[in-house]
């Protein structure tokens, strides 16, 4: 069998609080924040205190025709670049993968004639590392950073590339703000996270990298033990009222990690500091039966980096426990949660820091989870990598986007759906892709069978949700400001999946993709590694030249 073990071998970020993640730790440990007031307005000529970059981030590193790359790309190349600094792991091998976590990437250059943003960046940031292999992109809104970390560590496990960079990134821009504003989720205080008076977010921007690799000198190398993710099928703006969801997450990668809840040390947390977030956390980590371990949240030393806070938590987090010190989380006086948690309020040194969670939730009611742990134990045996085989598909190719779209979509889905009002709401990607699917679980006859944890749910696209970006993008534009939450969330790849997820109650693995790949297969075959995963829906959907596209395909464990 594959070894279990995927080393962090390298760590390196751009942040608000920093260049480098060395002086982004060294600030942590000092008690400072870089969420600050800045000069600039968002969001309708309001300012909020935010974890903005210093536009001079890049100076450290010399990185070549710097000109020909975006602001976010010059970030990731140089957070790359800090984490590759002590390792010898060679960019340009064909054994070497990068896979990207963001959830709006190049989103400051959008316009109407620009549609690929996300794929043209990861396709940049390569080409500067001289890297063979075409990326992989996780769009999963802020779950993006420790999904695709749980993506590495299976792609590792599996033996298919010795070496894999995860690279998160994600711009604060008026795009972003202004939606969150729309929610009314921004707080005008630095975020207080699990606090009884938590009134909101605090948004930051940055780029941070992980190097893993199957292979260390190290001694005591922290290495990502397990890892799983769940999705709510609850609502696509709110989390799940129980937690129960992301505690399965939870309780999945402690128990492919082999570790009991009485091994953590601590747990990292998403810590958004909004009310509903916190409350469901509390319950989550109370289901896990971990209320009583040591919770932080670092969202108030750079902000919520969405797609980003993933993979720069992480990094935090590993370059403390190698010190045996855990973060104080910023903000939080008092506990106002449901269930009572033990938040850090001061730093915490001299601790042994073994095994550690970094859990994430997010928008389309997604959640994940990693164990991270240096403990020097034998590497067990992996589970079963799994196959699986198409049984069903269904494709509706080209699709003109006219003014009868509409219609045309309405009868298709109610052709095989009882009437379902939420359907009416959904902007025209989430009712192609709903569609789509109603249709294959129409012919397979359905998924019932299977237990709502057993059944994955992977999407792929390759432009997406463009539509309710320019839709987005043109409200906050125009001479009358008017920013929707009923079209920003659409602005969110992933949340056809949730749409999908609470329609059919689907709570497994799930993963959302920005890649023009034709191998459905090994994209399930590689995400659904090692799961628990017995039906596997995959989905493409996508629009190109004024023309909608999808494809369904139900694969089932061989």
């Amino acid at each position: 069998m594959k070894g279990a073990k995927s080393y962090i071998v390298g760590k390196g970020a751009v942040c608000a609080l920093g260049n480098s993640l060395s002086e982004i730790v060294a600030n942590i440990e000092a008690g400072k924040s870089g969420v600050k007031n800045g000069s600039k307005s968002y969001a309708n000529g309001q300012s909020f205190p935010l974890g903005a970059v210093d536009g001079a981030f890049f100076s450290q590193y010399d990185i070549a025709d710097r000109s020909a790359y975006s602001r976010l790309e010059q970030m990731m190349i140089s957070s790359t670049l800090d984490a590759a600094k002590d390792t010898t792991v060679d960019f340009s091998s064909t054994s070497t993968l990068f896979i990207f976590s963001t959830t709006k990437g190049n989103i400051d250059n959008l316009n109407h004639d620009q549609s690929d943003y996300i794929h043209s960046l990861a396709d940049n940031v390569v080409a500067y590392f001289k890297n063979p292999n075409k990326p992989i992109c996780v769009s999963n809104a802020c779950i993006s950073g420790v999904s695709a970390v749980i993506y590495a560590h299976r792609l590792i496990q599996r033996g298919e590339y010795k070496n894999i960079i995860v690279v998160g990134g994600d711009l604060l821009t008026d795009f972003v703000v202004s939606g969150f504003d729309s929610f009314r989720s921004l707080s005008h205080n630095v975020c207080k996270p699990y606090d009884k008076d938590r009134d909101g977010i605090s948004l930051g921007e940055g780029a941070s990298s992980l190097i893993l690799s199957s292979e260390t000198n190290a001694p005591n190398c922290y290495y990502i033990a397990g890892g799983a993710t769940s999705n709510d099928a609850n609502h696509i703006s709110g989390p799940s009222r129980t937690g129960e969801e992301l505690a399965h997450a939870i309780t999945t990668a402690l128990n492919e990690a082999g570790l009991k809840t009485s091994d953590v040390s601590f747990v990292n947390m998403h810590g958004t500091a909004t009310v509903y977030n916190d409350e469901m956390e509390s319950k989550a980590l109370a289901v896990a039966g971990l209320a009583d371990s040591i919770v932080v949240s670092t969202k108030g030393y750079f902000g919520h980096t969405l797609g980003c806070s993933g993979v720069l938590e992480l990094a935090v987090s590993v370059s403390l426990a190698e010190r045996g010190k855990i973060a104080k989380t910023i903000g939080f006086e008092e506990i106002g949660t449901p269930v009572k948690l033990n938040v850090s309020k001061t730093i915490i040194k001299d601790k042994p820091c073994d095994v550690f969670v970094k859990t994430g939730s997010g928008f389309g009611g997604c959640n994940a989870a990693v164990v991270v742990s240096n403990r020097n134990f034998e590497a067990k045996e992996m589970r079963a990598t799994n196959t699986y085989t198409q049984t069903e598909s269904v494709e509706l190719s080209e699709i003109d986007c006219n003014s009868d779209f509409k219609t045309y979509i309405k009868g298709l889905f109610a052709s095989v759906s009882e009437p379902y009002m939420k359907f009416s709401k959904m902007d025209d990607y989430c009712r192609l892709g709903t569609t789509a699917v109603q249709l294959l679980l129409d012919k397979a006859g359905g998924v019932s069978q299977y237990d709502p944890y057993e059944i994955a749910l992977i999407v792929n696209t390759d432009t997406g949700c463009i539509e309710s970006d320019l839709a987005h993008w043109d409200n906050i534009t125009a001479d009358e400001y008017v920013s929707s939450p009923a079209i920003f969330v659409y602005t969110l790849p992933n949340v056809v999946a949730g749409e999908i997820s609470i329609k059919n109650k689907i709570k497994g693995e799930g993963v959302t993709l920005v890649s023009d790949t034709d191998d459905p297969k090994t994209i399930v075959e590689e995400f659904c590694s090692g799961t628990n995963t017995k039906a596997a829906i995959y989905l493409y959907v996508d629009k190109c030249d004024d023309k909608f596209s999808a494809k369904s395909i139900l694969f089932v464990r061989s």
